[in-house]
């Protein structure tokens, strides 16, 4: 039988993969604020170097999710909860890969379309809820890092 503080360990690594990967979401979230201010301004540069450092987040997510996977693998049965963390690391992956799909998206469209103030406001609103809902993901997991028995 295995140790509690092999348990612990395993614990704290695979939710240490975890934590990094929702901070790389909720980062690339946030900068779904500059692709659209960048469009509203017409910056193609500034659009581009933004749409670049998500995608470059969205790597770091699948890497992190692969880590996760192999650490997992390495425990064998060591964790209890192992596939609801697999399933998580998944679902946060997807959540990258929205975001970037949502950049692709805000760079597309016609920045006169995007100054209209009502369209403007509701984009802004749209984007300050994804940040947040991100944001909550990424406080539930370091909870869950802090106190894993909740």
């Amino acid at each position: 039988m295995f140790s509690g503080g092999n348990e612990e360990k395993a614990r704290g690594k695979t939710q240490g993969v975890l934590l990094d990967e929702t901070r790389k979401v909720l980062d690339s979230s946030r900068e779904l604020v500059n692709v659209f201010k960048s469009v509203i301004e017409n910056d193609e540069k500034k659009v581009n170097n933004s749409i670049k450092k998500i995608g470059e987040a969205e790597d770091e997510v699948e890497g992190y999710r692969r880590a996760l996977t192999r650490e997992l693998a390495e425990v064998g049965s060591l964790l209890m909860n192992r596939e609801d963390l697999l399933k998580t690391a998944y679902e946060i992956e997807e959540i990258a890969g929205y975001t970037s799909g949502v950049a692709f998206r805000i760079s597309i469209v016609d920045n006169k379309s995007l100054k209209k103030p009502t369209i403007k406001k509701e984009f802004e609103e749209l984007l300050n809820m994804i940040i947040e809902l991100v944001h909550k993901l990424n406080e539930m997991v370091r909870f869950l890092a802090v106190n894993p028995d909740n």
